[in-house]
């Protein structure tokens, strides 16, 4: 947890609660998954274009 609280933004609060949440970090195998979880991935950009012209 004091790992957590050297991110910017990221208090003892925050911290607590996400070790309560993910207990066990080793079980992502990249970040993005973890980011997934608390849904903050990228989402992918589409083309808003018309595709019939």
């Amino acid at each position: 947890m004091r790992r957590l609280t050297t991110i910017p933004g990221v208090g003892a609060i925050t911290a607590a609660s996400v070790k309560a949440m993910i207990p066990d970090p080793d079980g992502f195998k990249f970040g993005r998954h973890f980011s997934a979880v608390l849904d903050c991935a990228e989402r992918p950009e589409y083309d808003r274009t018309d595709p019939a012209g």
